[in-house]
């Protein structure tokens, strides 16, 4: 979801978009259309709105949960996503995303199919986790409010 990102971070996908610095069958092809003005616009919109509604329900994977929750911690996530993984500037809000959205785009991360923008550690934080733990962080992050 774009809901509530920031407003940087949309700008600055957006831009990875029309340049194809970062590819997407989708995204692509409408960011190639966009002008600045309009980036700047998407930004500040999409940053406005209420962030998204967290999975609901039963968790039924609480094990998933916690697992996901000592990986974030010891992994120290928040030190550039936020407390609350509610991100900040150029860094993307994860609590409540998509737990499918987000384990891909940590797979990515991992496999070097996505790279971050200047100094982006997420390559290297990704690197070292198996994928059962990227699965656990992507449970884990979606039920955040």
């Amino acid at each position: 979801m774009l809901d509530a990102q920031p407003d940087n971070f949309l700008q600055w996908q957006l831009v990875y978009f029309r340049t194809e610095t970062r590819k997407d069958p989708v995204m692509t092809p409408i960011a190639a259309g966009l002008s600045n003005p309009d980036i700047r616009n998407l930004g500040a919109y999409l940053s406005s709105l209420p962030p998204p509604e967290p999975a609901g329900g039963k968790d039924e994977r609480p094990d998933l949960t916690e697992a996901g929750e000592q990986l974030a911690k010891a992994n120290r996530c928040a030190s550039c996503h936020q407390d609350g993984f509610v991100g900040r500037e150029a860094i993307a809000r994860l609590a409540g995303q998509r737990e499918a959205y987000l384990l891909k785009a940590l797979r990515d991360f991992k496999s070097g199919a996505r790279r971050g923008g200047g100094v982006a550690a997420m390559p290297d934080a990704v690197y070292p986790l198996s994928d059962e733990g990227l699965q656990a962080l992507a449970h884990y992050l979606s039920r955040l409010r």
